[in-house]
């Protein structure tokens, strides 16, 4: 919830340069911090005050001087034109308050429902008005299927903000306790909970794609991401939630086809690495997540991931159009005939150290269910990293890396400075930190870089500031990229 403070080419959202003089556009419906394409954004309204000659034309009002109010549930702001601008949230819905300077006789809400959100970066992406219904009343208010029926009926009465507060507390911010009083600390802490806690969405019963007596969770920030950090820890926070979410992950799969990996606005993608909502429902399942979760579905959508290719995007996706990264395991035809990826797939020294580790998370489950047959051939599929280690490729006085590779042969790399995107053999990781990534085969791999001593000593490389000659002045581990 807030108001977009940017150039019309822009959003706040995005890292620009963007003009942050003015307000464009007021929103209740944002996805927070995904790092990618902007999501949602109509419908959009502008308070105004004062004639309005054209109502087409790209409308700014400047910023206040007055600073922005924000806290859990509430915003405040005021334009340039004394207005203030307070949105609140609920459950279900969000709520505009408009107060108008006093002594004002031209008061205007400007609602703007063509406006969506630019698109992102240039690289192809991009969003545009999928449809709805609004109806203009003759006193000049409207009313619009998406808001009214699902929204104002379900949102309490106006003394929500405190009632927001009050479930964020008690759903979140108690659950987690410490001694220390240092405030930075204290603010990071909570910061952090609370963003963490923002998506998924809970969306039950409005889910348009189809009828469900299952939960129906939206607004999946990658599995790609999550699971190497918060899913896990919503179990301890959320254990209700949590169960709903398992359950609602293998439900898209019995209506979608696959699992998502990530999904918004009701559908799946995109797919970075791996088919990691497999990782997410192993570690549920061997932490004992039960109620009323159907664990025979859900290893059946896990088998679908790591045996079936999902049909390529369409259009193509223009980052990797040579397979899907709408959901599923896009490279799967090579892993499947030859235990390994070559680089006719993008991504492919990543996928293949992910799609490692998401065989492994269908034996846990296999081998949990008595599948015995299955549990051993995913234990066995789950080694296949070991294809893409080049015992000969060196680094720093260190031997052994995870390496991209065609049919017959390894490929050389640069294991400190061939990171890459999209289209790379490495997605967001470098070689040296992606050698590091099969975790769940730790004898292995300590085995493969040398023994325990050779281990360690490039585990502390990996922290030691100047040990990249490339980059003499940070370290080999790079923090902004999750793996």
């Amino acid at each position: 919830m807030a108001p977009d403070i940017a150039a019309l080419s822009f959003l706040l959202s995005v890292s620009t340069t963007a003009d942050l003089s003015h307000h464009v556009k007021v929103f209740l419906m944002h996805e927070q911090g995904t790092g990618g394409a902007p999501k949602y954004g109509t419908p959009a309204q502008l308070p105004l005050v004062g004639t309005i000659s054209n109502p087409l034309s790209s409308i700014t009002v400047p910023r206040s001087s007055k600073p922005d109010e924000g806290s859990v549930g509430y915003y405040k702001a005021t334009t340039g034109q004394d207005v203030v601008v307070e949105l609140a949230a609920s459950e279900r819905a969000g709520m505009f308050k408009y107060t108008f300077p006093a002594g004002s006789t031209r008061n205007n809400i400007l609602v703007d429902v063509s406006h969506v959100l630019p698109s992102f970066r240039g690289q192809g992406l991009g969003q545009g008005y999928a449809g709805g219904e609004f109806q203009i009343m003759s006193d000049g208010h409207y009313e619009a299927s998406g808001v009214y029926n699902n929204g104002w009926n379900r949102s309490p009465d106006w003394t929500i903000y405190s009632s927001t507060k009050d479930a964020w507390n008690s759903q979140i911010f108690s659950k987690v306790t410490t001694t220390s009083t240092n405030a930075s600390n204290l603010e990071l802490l909570y910061t952090s909970l609370y963003h963490m806690n923002l998506l998924p969405t809970n969306k039950t019963g409005e889910n348009p794609g189809w009828e469900s007596t299952e939960p129906y969770y939206d607004d999946i920030f990658t599995f790609w991401d999550t699971f190497r950090y918060s899913t896990a820890l919503l179990q301890i926070i959320q254990p209700t939630m949590y169960e709903e979410f398992i359950r609602s992950t293998i439900d898209i799969w019995r209506h979608d086809g696959y699992l998502p990996d990530g999904r918004s606005s009701n559908y799946n993608g995109r797919t970075q690495g791996g088919s990691n909502a497999d990782n997410v429902l192993a570690d549920a399942y061997v932490k004992s997540v039960r109620g009323k979760v159907n664990w025979e579905d859900g290893y059946a959508a896990m088998v679908k991931d790591a045996e079936v290719p999902p049909p390529n995007t369409n259009p193509p996706d223009p980052m990797a159009p040579e397979a899907s990264t709408k959901e599923g395991r896009g490279a799967l035809p090579d892993w499947l005939k030859y235990g390994f990826i070559t680089t006719k797939f993008s991504r492919s020294a990543s996928r293949a150290v992910e799609y490692a580790y998401n065989d492994f998370s269908l034996y846990q489950v296999a081998k949990g269910l008595n599948k015995t047959a299955d549990a051993a051939k995913y234990l066995t599929r789950s080694r296949n990293w070991r294809n893409h280690w080049n015992p000969k490729q060196t680094a720093i006085g260190f031997s052994g890396f995870v390496v991209p590779r065609n049919e017959t042969d390894f490929l050389p790399v640069n294991p400190l400075t061939d990171a890459g995107y999209w289209g790379d053999a490495t997605y967001q990781v470098t070689s040296w930190g992606n050698s590091f990534g099969d975790i769940h085969d730790m004898a292995k791999l300590v085995e493969l870089m040398g023994g325990r001593d050779t281990f360690l000593a490039r585990l502390d490389a990996t922290f030691t500031p100047g040990a990249n000659p490339a980059n003499p002045n940070g370290v080999l581990f790079d923090a902004t990229n999750e793996p």
